[in-house]
Order: C-alpha cells, then structure tokens, then sequence
C-alpha cells in the first residue's frame, strides 16, 4: 500500500522485534515493540502501520529539526488517520484531534510546530502529532488528492537518505502545484495559536422557485486571520445529501451564499471537523482529556470510605497529579462545595459530593443507584465493576467533573495506570481486581454553535454526505 501511495520502500527487509522494555521505536528496517503492545488485537490498524511508514518518513527521508519535526505528525496521517479514514471514522479522528488540542494546549502553553522536536507530553503531543498532522489535512483539502499526492512522491524521491526541513517540503508542493505555498507553511508551522470560528446573521430569502441562504463567517480569536478553506454544508429538504461548498478566508470575516432549489433546513460549518481551530465546548463531549488536561483540578477524597480505599484513592489522585503541577488534594468534609473555576475529580461511592456527579449527569444516557451503576444500556454492579465517568458542572463556565469509583481497593493501581490511556472517552467500566476494560463510549453531542437549524422537519438531523474517498484503499 505504501510503495503505492509513495515509492519503493527504502531497505531490503523490514521486521518487528518483541523487546523486553515497553517501547515503540521505530529503526530504519525494523521496529522495537513491548511485549505488552505487540499482543493488542487491534495493533494491525494503528502501531504497526506507523512504524513501518516511519521507514519512509524518518528514516527514509531524515528530519532537519532546526525548522521543527515534520515526520511525526505526517507519518501519523498518513497511518492511523488513514486507517481510520478506511473505517469511515475520519470526522472522528479529526475531531478526537482538535479536542486533545482544546483539552491539553491552553495559555503560555502552546508553541510552534517550528519547535517540536519530539513528544514528551500531552501538550507536546496535541501539537506536534495534531496540528501538524492537521496541516497536511488541510494541504491536502487545498491542493486535491492527487497533487498531494505526486507532491508526497516527489518529496519522497528527491529527498531520500537527506535531512531536510519544512522549508524543502514548503518548495516541493509549490513546484508541484505550481503556486507558492511558502505563506501557507509558515501560517501554521510557525504560528502559534488556533483560529476559532463563529456564525452570525443567518437568514433564508425564498424567491420565486429557489431559495438563498445568507449567513456570515468570522475568525474570532486575538491575532491576525489565518487563510482558510472552511467546507459548509446545507441540508435541503427532500434530499439525501448535504450540498457543500468550500468557503475561502483570506479576512476576519466573509459573507456567504448559497442557491438551492429545495428549502433548505439546516446550515453546518466544517461538520467533519477538516480546518484545524479551537473548538467549542459545545461541539465536544466531555471526555476525560478534558479533566485530565486542567493542571488546576481538584481531587476531592471521600471521607467515609474504608481506610484501605482512601488510601487507594490518595494514591491514584497523587499519581494523576504528576501531569498537573497546580492540581490539589482535599478530604470531602474539608470543603462547603465544588469549586467553579477548575476540574473537580470526586473518587469513590461514598464521596459527599456524588449528589453533583449526578446533577451534572440528568441529561445524559446514565443511572446511578445504590448497588449499581447503568451506562449505556449496560448494568455494572458496584460489587464486583469500577467505573469511571465524566461530565461538566450544571453551571457557567461548564468545567469538567471526573467521577472515579470502585469497591474493591486492589482495582485501584490498574484503574490509576490504565484510565489516562483512554483519555478520549466520556465514560469507563472495568471488572474485578486485575480491571479488565468492558466498556467504553462517549456521551453524545446535543448541540453545535456552528449547527444552525433553518426550520423543517429535518432541521434536527445532522447532515447526510457521501463519506471522502481514502487518500488509498487499505485492503481487508
């Protein structure tokens, strides 16, 4: 598939060796994996895939990192974005990717792609993995597939066994597509920050058999305007499909319109998540890398457990707290309430403050009882399952609540190792003490600022569309 998409793989040979530390290294003509990677089911669709593209990007074509780490973010859209576009999950991948930046990247956090030299951290990794992989998404929208495509091959060709930077990418797609795509390059490798769009003074003029569709565009964020190429989509009815158009953004604002011979019931702006921006909180579940990625959360310990579960407790929230140098730890009956301005984390059944997990859950797929817990149809008993669920406060400004709660203190070290892990999730469950994973999901998303209903019957659906075709077919 690869020597098809780019050229001829680079080495005589490639083979996956089992080390006996839990890595993932990629070498040119082998990869070193754990014991423990290498035995997961769906290895084939994910770890494997990047490590053998790494042959091409990395050691292939070497990186040049005084201009910052191409390969990382490109190698991973060209595997596990690929796989997950072959499964008609791409929206989802995408979208997964830009929460991780909203959750992780805040402030004086952020950074250039120009500065990324490898990933050492969730920040690191939603920009140097996510936005860059992003950027080639959106390259890709921007030229079409098949002249990203002979630029990849190109760059490929010239450049192997060379060390090369963004800037000897930046020319070789301008060759390719004939324009200068030098300005495009350096708005998003050495930018910092994300644009964040809004919708405003949308209207519908009937006239005579067609309808028109009005509405206006807008970069809010501080800064300069980025180019942008936003896909909007208008759901007619009667129509099976969405029409879409790609709306260009050269300025802070743009007014858009669109004929249709149908009424039209519902506008959606980047729907599939194909611009790389700041989401709204609203376009989002909430997922625990939402409360894991606010470095002042408070963890909040149940008082009224038994001895050997609060310490289990104290120990899981010590841990969690190595990745959140401003996070707290507080007893239950040490606080009147929750605070409004950070992430809560209340651990255990018995926590004083369970009454807000749940008020915060009334609008959401879950029923907590005293002997069990449903999730998703799915009926886990509090004496024998752990779970783990996320939510957001009822009140303005809407932080993320973390609920982790089990009976059986000799779960909690697997709960504490294995939760960040499922970080893109809005809720958990395990069973028993070795805490084998038997439920995963996120909760569904009500509503979108950038969603506009335009009235009739369909106006609540999301829009219908014809999923993009691969950049290539993986064969099953």
């Amino acid at each position: 598939m690869y020597e098809a998409l780019l050229g001829r793989y680079p080495y005589p040979k490639f083979a996956l060796i089992e080390n006996f530390w839990e890595t993932g290294y990629g070498m040119p003509s082998f990869t070193l994996l754990g014991s423990t990677v290498l035995r997961l089911p769906f290895i084939l669709t994910s770890s494997y895939p990047h490590e053998i593209l790494h042959n091409w990007w990395g050691n292939g074509v070497y990186v040049d990192y005084r201009e910052g780490n191409w390969c990382e973010g490109l190698t991973a859209y060209l595997a596990d974005h690929l796989m997950a576009e072959n499964r008609g999950e791409g929206p989802v991948y995408r979208r997964t990717t830009l929460k991780h930046y909203a959750d992780y990247v805040t402030g004086s956090q952020d950074f250039p792609i120009s500065t990324f030299r490898e990933r050492h951290n969730s920040v690191t990794r939603a920009v140097g993995y996510g936005k860059t992989l992003m950027f080639f998404h959106m390259l890709r929208l921007e030229l079409g597939d098949q002249q990203f495509i002979d630029g990849l091959r190109t760059f490929y060709q010239e450049n192997r066994f060379k060390r090369v930077s963004f800037s000897v990418l930046a020319d070789t797609f301008s060759r390719v597509a004939g324009s200068d795509l030098r300005p495009l390059f350096a708005q998003w490798v050495q930018q910092t920050g994300a644009p964040v769009l809004q919708v405003k003074n949308v209207r519908v003029e009937h006239q005579g058999k067609t309808y028109q569709v009005h509405a206006r565009l807008e970069q809010v964020q501080r800064g300069r305007p980025y180019h942008l190429r936003v896909p909007v989509f208008m759901t007619a009815e009667g129509e099976e499909h969405a029409q879409m158009q790609s709306i260009v953004m050269n300025g802070r604002e743009t007014d858009l319109a669109h004929t249709m011979s149908s009424r039209p019931v519902r506008l959606d702006i980047d729907p599939e998540f194909d611009v790389f921006r700041r989401l709204d909180r609203a376009e989002l579940p909430p997922t625990l890398s939402e409360a894991f990625g606010d470095t002042h959360a408070l963890f909040v310990l149940p008082t009224q457990e038994s001895p050997e579960l609060l310490e289990g407790y104290r120990r899981l929230a010590s841990a969690w707290k190595l990745t959140m140098p401003d996070a707290q730890i507080r007893l239950d009956q040490e606080l009147e309430a929750l605070p409004q301005d950070r992430a809560v984390w209340v651990l255990g059944w018995n926590n004083r403050f369970r009454h807000e997990v749940e008020r915060s859950l009334t609008s959401l797929p879950v029923q907590l009882t005293e002997k069990d817990l449903v999730l998703d149809s799915a009926r886990i008993a509090r004496q024998t399952g752990s779970v783990v669920i996320t939510s957001r406060s009822a009140t303005p400004p809407f932080n993320a609540i973390g609920f982790v709660a089990t009976e059986t203190a000799m779960a909690i070290p697997g709960l504490s190792r294995k939760v960040p892990h499922y970080d893109r999730y809005s809720y958990l469950a395990f069973m028993g003490e070795e805490t084998k994973n038997i439920l995963k999901g996120e909760w569904p998303i009500v509503s979108s600022p950038l969603s506009i209903p335009l009235g009739g019957p369909r106006a609540a659906s999301h829009p219908i569309h014809p999923p993009r075709k691969p950049l290539i077919s993986v064969e099953p």
